[in-house]
């Protein structure tokens, strides 16, 4: 017997996918700023930031800022390659 727990990570997908918004959110997260710095910065919400993140991660199949911050590298390099 299978256990499915119903959860499945997303495939990642190219970084244009992203909308602008969300890709100044995820440069900011991934440069390591707080969710109140991100807001402050972008001029919105930190609950902006949190629903964006999540979108944001689900869209790259990442789970934490760390995965996306080497996700923002790997999409960066692709580009200039």
């Amino acid at each position: 017997m299978t256990i499915h727990s119903g959860r499945t990570k997303s495939k990642p997908v190219d970084a244009t996918v992203l909308s602008d918004r969300e890709d100044r959110v995820a440069r900011c997260a991934a440069t390591g700023l707080k969710n109140k710095e991100i807001a402050d910065t972008l001029l919105i919400s930190e609950r902006t930031v949190q629903n964006y993140l999540n979108r944001i991660f689900r869209k790259t199949g990442t789970k934490d800022r760390l995965e996306l911050a080497f996700w923002m590298i790997s999409q960066d390099q692709a580009r200039v390659s």
